[in-house]
């Protein structure tokens, strides 16, 4: 996602669709350090990087989240 809204209140509205061990991408401008330490409960950072765009003079991070597979909350596999 991009500049849709904070990665917490995303993974919060889209969870649902994610099964257990599955991942989220998120692209940012800098490191969201204060999103990052707020994840729900259930979700990590596996990888973070930074990536230039042909044509923007602009940081840019892509960030991935991944729910952990003990988290079922309830959801289908």
């Amino acid at each position: 996602t991009r500049a849709f809204s904070q990665i917490g209140a995303t993974l919060a509205q889209a969870q649902h669709a994610l099964r257990s061990g599955g991942q989220f991408v998120f692209m940012k401008g800098h490191v969201p350090t204060d999103e990052l330490q707020a994840l729900p409960p259930g979700f990590q950072v596996t990888q973070m990087a930074a990536v230039s765009i042909p044509g923007l003079d602009a940081v840019r991070h892509v960030i991935v989240v991944r729910r952990e597979e003990s988290d079922m909350t309830g959801l289908p596999p």
